[in-house]
């Protein structure tokens, strides 16, 4: 079972979402599936979790979204097929 949560900073920057899927965070694009646009792997939450309290930073500053954005569906699809090899 996949937990997802999607963050939106309402394109302060061009990595405009913040995406978590179980304990990973990503940074991703409005077009994270094209070639020229940015789906980044940032790192685990856990070694996060101390640091600078950067989880609440993320949900204090960004806006969660209830569903996942129609762009960022197939990256998404594709991150969960490559933890499930």
């Amino acid at each position: 079972m996949f937990k997802i949560k999607v963050y939106d900073n309402d394109g302060k920057t061009f990595d405009r979402y913040t995406v978590i899927i179980n304990y990973d965070v990503y940074f991703m694009s409005p077009h994270a599936d094209k070639a020229n646009h940015v789906c980044s792997y940032d790192c685990n939450l856990l070694a996060l979790a101390d640091r600078f309290g950067y989880i609440k930073e993320i949900e204090k500053n960004n806006i969660k979204l209830n569903k996942i954005p129609k762009s960022l569906k197939y990256q998404i699809r594709n991150i969960i097929k490559g933890d499930r090899t």
